[in-house]
C-alpha cells in the first residue's frame, strides 16, 4: 500500500494520504489510551472522495471532523504499522473507525493517525446514562455482525470492551469498532501485508 501525495489512484478508501499538520484545526484532546492520545479537529479540506480526470486534480469530501490517535512513541513503529494494516482490510466493511491518512505533529515529531470521528462517544458512557434492554440487545447483534465479518478478514481484535464501541452519533444506533493497536491479523505478517499491497 503505497504512502501517496498526489499520485492518481482509482480506489480512493484503499489510500492512504500524507496530509500536513497544518491542514487541521481546532485541535483538542478528548481521550487517552494505553497506546496513544486521541484528539477531535476539523480537517480544512478533508479526504480524498474522486480523481477529477479532466482537472486531473482530486476531488475532496470538504471540512470534515477528524480523530487524530498519536502514539506514545515518536517512531512508525510495529504497533503503529499494525493498526494501519488492519484498518485498511476493514475500511470497506463499515464496521470500524476510517483510516483517512497519517500526519506528523511538527511540535512533538509524533507520527499521527487521521480516523474517522464519532460525535456519539463510546458505548460505555452512552449505556451508564441510557440503560434499555431493547437498545443493548441491538448492540449485541449488530456487534455479534460486525466481529463476524472482522473474523472473516482474518484479524483478532485482541482489546475489545465498551471503551472501544463508538456510537456515530448521540441519535443514531450505529456502533463502530476501534482501536485496532493490539489486533492481529491472524494468516499473515504486517511486513507480507504491505509487501502484497505495494506490488499490486
Amino acid at each position: 500500500m503505497p504512502l501517496i501525495g498526489n499520485a492518481a489512484i482509482d480506489d480512493c478508501a484503499n489510500v492512504i494520504e500524507w496530509v500536513p499538520y497544518d491542514k487541521f484545526q481546532d485541535i483538542r484532546q478528548i481521550a487517552i489510551g494505553r497506546c496513544g492520545t486521541i484528539y477531535y479537529a476539523r480537517w480544512v479540506g478533508g479526504f480524498i472522495d474522486n480523481w477529477d480526470i479532466e482537472n486531473k486534480q482530486w476531488e475532496r469530501w470538504s471540512q470534515i471532523e477528524v480523530a487524530l490517535k498519536k502514539f506514545n512513541g515518536v517512531d512508525m513503529n510495529e504497533e503503529f504499522l499494525n493498526e494501519v494494516a488492519i484498518l485498511l482490510k476493514t475500511n470497506f466493511e463499515m464496521t470500524s473507525t476510517r483510516l483517512y491518512g497519517i500526519t506528523k505533529d511538527p511540535g512533538t515529531h509524533k507520527y499521527t493517525m487521521i480516523l474517522q470521528y464519532f460525535g456519539g462517544g463510546n458505548l460505555r458512557n452512552y449505556l451508564n446514562n441510557n440503560f434499555d434492554w431493547n437498545d443493548k440487545l441491538y448492540f449485541l447483534k449488530s456487534l455479534a455482525n460486525d466481529f463476524s465479518r472482522i473474523h472473516k478478514l482474518d484479524i483478532v481484535h485482541c482489546d475489545f470492551h465498551p471503551g472501544n464501541i463508538l456510537k456515530y452519533s448521540l441519535e443514531s444506533k450505529c456502533i463502530y469498532i476501534s482501536d485496532f493497536g493490539l489486533s492481529k491479523l491472524v494468516k499473515e505478517n504486517i511486513v507480507a501485508f504491505f509487501s502484497r499491497k505495494g506490488n499490486k
